[in-house]
């Protein structure tokens, strides 16, 4: 547990520990879930923000942006990233590289991902976007075995954040760390130019972003120089692999908000309506192959 979440004699008890200061409230999400999308969609409707911050670099802001404005059509926005290439490795100038081994950073634009959800609202409520994350030439990424996020759906955000301390080990050293602590800073810098800040951020990261916050860690690195994103339709016959959620779960939710009809337990009603609807489908192509 990182010490700026522990209870002791020198500092009073931690009322809400999403909140890092009176200008800066975290709300930590599993990315891809539509229950953690909701929730953000909850807060941001229920306080009023005059700034988004959320954990993606500069250069993806603009294309993201635009990204969302495409949706429901889900998409990606891709930027190349730059490679390393050993000693052992050269080959001489003219050797064209490999198509095979390009590599690329992605955002997908998914409605259940919370960053995504948090920056639609922030477009159409004309809230200050801020992208605090580190630019990295080559993304090191890395996961957490986590609980089924339904339960938030009876246990407030702090409640299951902070139930899950146990299980969430440091971050790695070097880029992990060093994005950790980079964020911290940018938060520091926005609250001084705005009132109400709404930090929207990985459930893994939050309490090392916010030891950092709290320590007024000094940044370990600095931006480095990257591609320029682009912007590429998802393959419908990828979406399976693309979206959190599964794809019929997320076309629900879409429905749901173009109907402006209910959506909070589509996490389990959803998956009835699928079976439902593949019963159907089922029978209808037994009707069509007895004919």
């Amino acid at each position: 547990v990182p010490k700026s979440l522990r209870q002791d004699h020198e500092r009073p008890p931690i009322m809400n520990v999403l909140q890092f200061s009176d200008r800066i409230l975290c709300l930590p999400v599993i990315h891809g879930s539509g229950d953690f999308a909701i929730e953000v969609r909850r807060v941001m409707l229920s306080h009023k923000f005059d700034c988004l911050a959320v954990p993606l670099p500069p250069s993806f802001q603009n294309d993201v942006e635009r990204a969302i404005a495409f949706l429901p059509n889900v998409s990606l926005v891709m930027q190349e990233e730059r490679p390393t290439i050993a000693a052992t490795e050269w080959r001489g100038e003219d050797h064209d590289h490999d198509e095979a081994d390009r590599t690329f950073s992605y955002v997908p634009i998914d409605p259940c991902q919370g960053v995504i959800t948090a920056l639609r609202i922030a477009l159409q409520e004309r809230i200050s976007r801020a992208f605090v994350d580190l630019e990295t030439a080559q993304f090191e990424s890395y996961a957490a075995g986590l609980p089924d996020p339904y339960a938030l759906k009876h246990v407030s955000p702090e409640k299951f954040a902070t139930a899950l301390l146990p299980s969430i080990g440091r971050l790695p050293e070097g880029q992990p760390r060093e994005r950790a602590v980079f964020m911290a800073a940018r938060l520091k810098e926005l609250e001084q130019r705005y009132e109400r800040i709404l930090f929207v951020c990985s459930i893994v990261d939050w309490p090392w972003i916010r030891e950092a916050y709290v320590d007024q860690a000094e940044p370990l690195g600095e931006h480095e120089p990257v591609e320029e994103t682009s912007i590429y339709q998802a393959d419908p016959e990828t979406l399976l692999f693309v979206l959190g959620e599964l794809p019929f779960i997320t076309g629900l939710y879409e429905r749901a908000r173009a109907d402006l009809e209910a959506d909070e337990n589509l996490s389990i009603d959803g998956i009835k309506a699928m079976l439902l609807a593949a019963r159907d489908h089922y029978k209808a192509e037994l009707g069509n192959r007895s004919r």
